[in-house]
């Protein structure tokens, strides 16, 4: 409920509806970036233990 009376509020003033959005996908992409990453080193630690051993 609150969702929508804060977009409503938002929609009436521009700026801060723009503002808001780019803090939003900020946040978005640094939340995708650091998954990417964790991703990334699991994978690299996965194959270093898998050949390693090998």
């Amino acid at each position: 409920m609150t969702a929508g009376i804060d977009r409503n509020r938002g929609a009436a003033d521009p700026a801060r509806s723009t503002d808001e959005a780019r803090r939003r996908k900020l946040r978005v992409g640094i939340i995708v970036g650091g998954l990417a990453f964790v991703l990334v080193v699991v994978a690299l630690v996965a194959t270093v233990l898998i050949f390693g051993n090998g």
